[in-house]
């Protein structure tokens, strides 16, 4: 990663800025890539004062106008990755894409009536969370609301849908962006539609959130998420594992090189997690009692209690599509292992 201003480029053509975030998650990756066309901007950061500071030293250090940008793509409705395309695309006044599903989930999320502090609540509170710790739960999520604002435009890529009878989508057409060809991957399990980016003439490969070199990406159950999203994430590795990827550019953390190896520890760990889990069901467990045999939620944010929630409950509702635990739909929602 360039820190001095000496080595801009990460890959060919393609800088790196590093954004602060307000979270225990310091710092985003967003990244212009350079191509015939000018400038595309791949995820905006969250809007936030400095990331704001940090997005202007950036340009001025590297004479980049916004204008100069032509085109901007989100990989995924999070935050940290959306809040400032509005911003973006005001000064730049160029075009927004995202996924479809990701798309509605910034409307949905982001938009004036945001949705996710009182369903957000009920959810958890459903799955045993006591309510006033729900409640502070939701209390955060809305109060990261403004540093989404302004919203942008955004034009849904309806070629990048994922099928109804499919789990993730490699659709055969590229997509040019700055005037290079890259190869679009819909992969779902930290966002239903989380795009990721491949340029075979390179062997780049733009993974955002969807593969992160020292942590787990959250892979969480939340009340707008489609069903299975830890089956459907482990799934979508058969769609990396083919490529020639010579480098993996992150949404957080370094660059790797050693793609194959890191999806075979992803997926080491979410099967140690699994087996976590069935240890920690009992007879009729609700998944805020086993998230709490689990995580030490007494001395975890009211973020990260939300992080650890939405894993807990998309772990135990994989082990009931593979069918080897019960779930009971009562109040509150309870498992129990397979007979």
């Amino acid at each position: 990663m360039p820190r001095n201003g000496t080595e801009m480029f990460v890959a060919p053509d393609i800088i790196q800025v590093e954004l602060p975030l307000p979270f225990p998650l310091k710092i985003v990756n967003c990244y212009l890539v350079r191509g015939p066309d000018g400038w595309a901007l791949i995820d905006s950061g969250i809007n936030w004062p400095p990331a704001l500071e940090a997005w202007q030293r950036a340009l001025a250090q590297w004479s980049i106008r916004p204008r100069d940008v032509c085109e901007i793509y989100i990989t995924h409705y999070h935050p940290d990755h959306v809040g400032l395309a509005g911003w973006w695309q005001r000064q730049s006044d160029a075009p927004v894409f995202m996924t479809p599903l990701e798309a509605r989930s910034v409307i949905e999320v982001w938009s004036d009536g945001p949705w996710t502090g009182r369903q957000l609540a009920a959810l958890f509170t459903a799955h045993g969370m006591p309510e006033t710790l729900a409640q502070a739960v939701a209390e955060r999520s809305e109060g990261t609301h403004e540093m989404t604002q302004p919203l942008p435009e955004i034009t849904p890529l309806a070629q990048l849908a994922i099928p109804a009878d499919a789990e993730y989508l490699v659709p055969a057409a590229p997509l040019l962006i700055a005037g290079r060809a890259f190869q679009p991957l819909v992969l779902p399990g930290h966002a239903d539609e989380h795009l990721c980016l491949f340029e075979p003439a390179t062997g780049v490969l733009l993974a955002a959130d969807h593969v992160l070199p020292r942590i787990s990406p959250n892979i969480s159950v939340l009340p707008h998420t489609r069903p299975d999203p830890l089956g459907r994430y482990l799934r979508s590795f058969a769609a990396l594992e083919s490529l020639a990827v010579e480098i993996v550019l992150p949404g957080h953390g370094l660059a790797l090189t050693n793609l194959h190896e890191r999806l075979e520890q992803l997926r080491s760990h979410h099967i140690d997690r699994l087996e976590e889990m069935l240890t920690a069901i009992g007879a009729g467990t609700t998944a805020y009692e086993i998230a709490t045999r689990i995580f030490r939620m007494d001395q975890l944010s009211p973020h990260q209690v939300q992080f650890a929630m939405g894993e807990t409950i998309a772990h135990l509702d994989y082990l009931v599509a593979e069918d080897r635990v019960d779930r009971s739909d009562s109040e509150p929602v309870t498992y129990r292992l397979k007979r």
